[in-house]
């Protein structure tokens, strides 16, 4: 028994190709609902090329609506952090939670979560959406609102 080889692996399929078309339909035909991009950082120098490469990729997309910083950064940090840094894009600085303030284990990830209530107990966003996005990652393509 022989075995009949089907298109290679990695090619564009007809289904694939149709998929794509009717996306970029969608994408171009519907009106863009503004979305409030915030990102969360740090006030690390490796966060701040991080935050760049965000801010370029978020330019790129092509993305309605705008575009913050949420920065955990402790007092003594924020005394040396390069002032015109801060000027990149709007940016929301909330205090450092990487150490539990019960437990006082050190964990970063205790950040996310208390930045982001942080940040919206003292802004008010114009966009009725917020999406939330770590600075490690970048945009291709703006996301859409489904009504």
């Amino acid at each position: 028994m022989r075995l009949r080889q089907s298109a290679r692996v990695g090619a564009p399929t007809v289904l694939t190709v149709a998929v794509v078309l009717c996306s970029w339909a969608v994408f171009t035909s519907s009106a863009l609902t503004p979305v409030k991009v915030a990102f969360l950082t740090d006030c690390q120098m490796y966060s701040d090329w991080q935050s760049v490469a965000m801010i370029y990729s978020f330019k790129m997309s092509g993305q309605v609506g705008s575009l913050t910083r949420v920065m955990c950064c402790d007092e003594k940090r924020m005394e040396t952090y390069p002032k015109e840094l801060l000027d990149e894009v709007e940016t929301h600085i909330a205090p450092s939670f990487t150490v539990h303030p019960v437990t006082h284990d050190n964990y970063a990830a205790y950040n996310k979560p208390e930045a982001v209530i942080d940040y919206l107990q003292h802004v008010s966003p114009d966009e009725e959406y917020v999406l939330v996005l770590d600075s490690d990652m970048i945009m291709r393509r703006p996301f859409l609102v489904e009504p």
